[in-house]
């Protein structure tokens, strides 16, 4: 037995001391200087934190094209905890504006790269070589023209004179502190392979905690005798919504118009829950009446607590959260006392790893404190503490699991039917945990192909739309292919859906689709629809001719369709008009700009005439 505790020791060490070094093994170690950061000599295929000496104006939200006038800027080194505010007051000291600036230098020219934004500040504006790149929130002077959002950013750009400036504007008048997290730099591709690297792992986390949850809630359904399942099962799903919150903020990317402040309040409503929960999960482990009164005290504590956080704003739950981390170090070495004072690893075998996960909770609460006073400078792990926990009670009970199971095989003699019924009963949970996870599984992709299906026409919609513009237009960027597009508008629709009722308009629209479906033989285009009456479709390395091609075989195959349309102004039959742009040029900034020709060349086609279509390369 001893040498099991010393191995579980020894996870929780390589597991908790090695956080910090996993946190930075993506990272290179190269600083900036009075303002300026130098990557030459450096490959930027390892991604870089940008970390350093900043030029920071403080209380003035400055057009980077008026920055180099300002000449009472100083620096300020980032990571960093920021005081902005003149004001005297504790929960306010953080409530302004700054504007910071970094020049890069020693980048390659021509290429892409990009920088990953985390928490930097409750709301941002950045610039990069003096364009307006993102914001985040709204950046103001005036405390009603500003909201705050914290929604981590990714942004690319190519670097074209080996040198990159980047003015940040940031604002806050929501949070209690101003936390400037280290900026991350790398190549596009680095950068884009870190990122959706680490949003893997935090959804496999997510997704095996609701799992854990689901299975021990299963279980307690079974032997609701086991009130301590329970406990567990909302306990992993409560550090599962909080793992949603933090890190890479799961939640609000999916939810990005979530208000900052509920963001905040689901983020830290879990450890408020948490804790009394661990403290019953106890309580129905051991059965101890010393425990009774603290258990009582912790549900009203935990009742206080939500109705603090729900009916007040971050600056004081944020406060009460840095002060009472320090209960959670005293609730944990109280329970470690109690377990050993009374002996009841003795008492109740297996139990050290109930300990082992006890400690882990303490060591995260310890390092939370510590981060949150700022003595050290590390990532938040009270959450991975509480897994750690899970995970332990996960060993505890399938080890008193075994020793049932091992009580049973003794019994078997003498109840062999009893043993066998219960064989049955556990494959026969961990099918359905299978067939469930399986469903899930099969219902998450139904789900996928919804949100990017038209339902009506069954072709891409315009989320789809969007997101294959923006394949397209970043693949043009660094293979340098050319894109067609065609846009499509249906002559006189409206006249359509009058004269033929807007059930008819449907059937007309469903036949539309066919028809595209029919004319698009390639399964690299993209056929989508953009608005009501109006479809765009996206021509990946076609070129003037093939896109024209396809224009006319559509209007081809409208024209033998012959559908009636009496109230037409250009034909008894249903036509269409065509924009068709083909864009080989590499000076257009984003995608939209290619949608925008294109629309214009629409325009002119039904300008002059309709049941056309108008080409343009560009």
């Amino acid at each position: 037995m001893r040498n099991i505790v010393k191995t579980l020791f020894v996870i929780i060490f390589v597991m908790f001391f090695g956080i910090k070094v996993f946190y930075n093994t993506d990272t290179k170690l190269i600083t900036a200087e009075n303002g300026s950061i130098d990557f030459n000599g450096y490959n930027l295929q390892k991604i870089s934190e940008l970390n350093g000496q900043w030029e920071i104006i403080l209380n003035e939200l400055v057009d980077p094209n008026e920055i180099d006038e300002y000449t009472h800027a100083s620096y300020v080194n980032l990571p960093t905890e920021l005081i902005i505010s003149n004001s005297d007051g504790f929960l306010n000291k953080s409530d302004g504006v700054a504007t910071l600036r970094l020049n890069i230098n020693g980048l390659e020219n021509n290429k892409i790269y990009g920088i990953s934004i985390p928490y930097f500040s409750s709301s941002n504006k950045i610039w990069i070589d003096r364009k307006l790149t993102k914001e985040t929130g709204k950046v103001s002077k005036i405390e009603e023209k500003y909201e705050a959002k914290y929604i981590p950013s990714e942004i690319f750009f190519e670097s074209k004179n080996k040198s990159v400036e980047l003015v940040i504007q940031i604002a806050n008048f929501h949070h209690r502190r101003i936390r400037l997290l280290p900026i991350k730099l790398g190549t596009y591709d680095s950068l884009y392979k870190t990122v959706n690297r680490k949003l893997i792992k935090q959804s496999l986390i997510i997704g095996s905690l609701l799992l854990i949850g689901i299975y021990y809630f299963i279980l307690y359904k079974i032997q609701r005798k086991e009130s301590a399942m329970m406990y567990l099962a909302i306990i992993s799903i409560c550090v599962a919504v909080r793992e949603m919150i933090v890190h890479e903020r799961i939640l609000i990317r999916l939810f990005p118009n979530l208000s900052g402040e509920w963001m905040m309040k689901l983020g830290f409503l879990p450890v408020f829950i948490i804790l009394p929960l661990i403290v019953c999960y106890i309580q129905g482990i051991f059965k101890v009446r010393e425990l009774d009164k603290i258990v009582k005290f912790l549900k009203w504590f935990g009742i206080v607590m939500i109705t603090i956080i729900l009916i007040t704003n971050i600056k004081i739950y944020d406060l009460i959260f840095e002060y009472g981390s320090f209960l959670i170090l005293l609730l944990a070495a109280y329970l470690i006392y109690i377990i050993v004072s009374k002996k009841l690893i003795k008492k109740t075998k297996r139990s050290e790893a109930m300990v082992i996960g006890l400690i882990a909770v303490l060591i995260g609460a310890m390092n939370d404190v510590f981060r949150e006073l700022s003595i050290i400078n590390t990532p938040e792990m009270l959450s991975i503490g509480i897994v750690i926990f899970i995970l332990f009670q996960a060993v505890f009970l399938a080890w008193r699991f075994n020793d049932s199971f091992e009580m049973v095989a003794q019994l078997s003699d003498e109840n062999a039917s009893m043993y066998q019924e219960l064989q049955e009963l556990n494959t026969e949970l961990e099918s359905k945990i299978k067939k469930r996870t399986k469903d899930l599984e099969c219902a998450n992709r139904e789900l996928s192909k919804l949100t990017i299906k038209d339902p009506l026409m069954n072709i891409g919609n315009r989320r789809y739309c969007d997101e294959k513009l923006k394949e397209c237009w970043l693949d043009s960027q660094v293979k340098n292919i050319s894109v067609a597009l065609i846009m499509i508008d249906i002559d006189y629709f409206k006249n359509y859906n009058d004269l033929y009722g807007h059930i008819k308009g449907d059937w007309c629209l469903k036949l539309v689709g066919k028809i595209l479906k029919k004319s698009i033989k390639n399964d690299k285009y993209s056929i989508t629809r953009y608005g009501g009456e109006e479809f765009l479709i996206i021509l990946p390395r076609a070129n003037c001719q093939e896109a024209i091609n396809i224009a006319k075989i559509i209007q081809n195959n409208i024209s033998k369709q012959q559908i009636e349309h009496k109230n037409s102004k250009v034909s008894d039959r249903l036509t269409f008009s065509m924009g068709v742009g083909v864009f080989e040029d590499k000076t257009f900034e984003n995608e939209r700009e290619w949608v925008d020709k294109t629309d214009e060349l629409l325009y002119q086609a039904k300008k002059y005439g309709r049941n056309q279509f108008k080409v343009q390369k560009f």
